[in-house]
């Protein structure tokens, strides 16, 4: 599934079940300013980053498009990228490099890790796509076959474990399929379903989350049908 497809797949679901979540959603990012923000970072991005903020240049409030993250705009790409570069400088001038005083001097550093690698530091080859709770969603861009794949970055672990998805667009097309089936997506710890909170918008929930009656957390499956004309139980 394309990136574009599986945006038109996500706009479709919430039109009829979620209009706030499609409130939410921006429109596309000028080619102009994409462009500008991929040269301030330096780094060639992805074709399915590129893509869906072609689509929606992020959000204008948290709604979990991403998974456990809320898609940022270009601008916030690049804000949120210089951002952790200086969080993790300044975590170096306080404590050292810890990574110097964990490995031997054979050792390779994350940066010249190849993508796919479990990092301890935040390095510039890491692009947030995506804003969590405490930390980011990152694009992968140092070179090696995985290339582009998505990790969870935890500011306490950096990202100790494999990556969520093969890339953005992959991940895109999980959350289109998890609309439509209600089936849960891979998550960082748990697996992942697709709900609606309180406020009318997309989120994902594990099983704990969902047994507990006070977030009133609804899954897709339960929602009613908000079209227009039609009549919602």
């Amino acid at each position: 599934m394309q990136v574009a497809e599986a945006w038109k797949a996500v706009e479709r679901w919430a039109a009829r079940y979620s209009p706030a979540t499609l409130e939410a959603l921006r429109p596309p990012c000028p080619e102009a300013e994409l462009r500008q923000a991929e040269l301030e970072t330096g780094l060639a991005w992805p074709e399915d980053v590129r893509a869906s903020l072609r689509a929606h240049d992020g959000v204008s409030i948290d709604v979990e498009a991403f998974v456990e993250a809320s898609p940022l705009s270009a601008r916030q790409i690049v804000e949120h990228w210089h951002m952790n570069l200086r969080i993790q400088a300044d975590v170096e001038a306080s404590f050292g490099d810890l990574q110097d005083a964990g490995f031997g001097p054979e050792e390779p550093r994350d940066e010249d890790q190849p993508a796919g690698t479990p990092l301890e530091r935040y390095v510039p080859q890491l692009l947030p796509v995506g804003n969590t709770n405490g930390g980011s969603l990152l694009v992968d861009l140092r070179p090696g076959p995985m290339s582009g794949c998505l990790w969870e970055w935890i500011w306490e672990f950096g990202c100790p474990d494999e990556p969520v998805a093969p890339g953005l667009g992959a991940r895109l097309a999980q959350v289109a399929r998890a609309l439509e089936t209600g089936e849960p997506v891979p998550g960082h710890y748990f697996a992942q379903f697709p709900v609606v909170d309180v406020h009318g918008r997309l989120g994902f929930a594990d099983e704990e989350l969902l047994a507990d009656p006070d977030l009133g957390l609804r899954r897709v499956t339960d929602l009613p049908d908000l079209s227009p004309g039609t009549h919602p139980a």
